[in-house]
């Protein structure tokens, strides 16, 4: 969990998001891989969002849990997207310090990802 503390423009101290894939040098190639694993992760997240109903017994529950999961990924390549290669029309480059802490383990997952393949 890559976390460090910080000091905001308020003079708060804040954790930061301390980002495991920063040092990997972007190439075209991961992009090109980031924008497959953000639509796969948005077929994961329809197939488990299609499988849910209003029911409230443990299966759904857990399919809502793993589309809930799939969404959180696919936030997470978007928000690596412009570090690698083009951004999103209308997206702007955000300082890796400031992405969301609620994120972290799907950041995580994503940059083990980036690191395992392409580090």
């Amino acid at each position: 969990m890559p976390r460090f503390p910080a000091v905001n423009a308020n003079g708060k101290a804040v954790e930061r998001y301390l980002w495991p894939a920063r040092y990997v040098t972007p190439n075209a190639e991961i992009h090109l891989a980031l924008l497959k694993w953000r639509k796969e992760a948005i077929a994961e997240r329809e197939f488990f969002r299609r499988g849910c109903n209003s029911s409230t017994d443990e299966i759904d529950a857990l399919y809502k849990e793993r589309a809930a999961h799939w969404l959180k990924i696919q936030r997470a390549v978007t928000l690596m997207l412009p570090y690698f290669g083009a951004a999103d029309k209308k997206q702007k480059e955000e300082n890796t310090e400031l992405w969301p802490l609620d994120l972290e383990s799907e950041l995580d997952e994503v940059s083990r990802r980036i690191c395992l393949h392409y580090g």
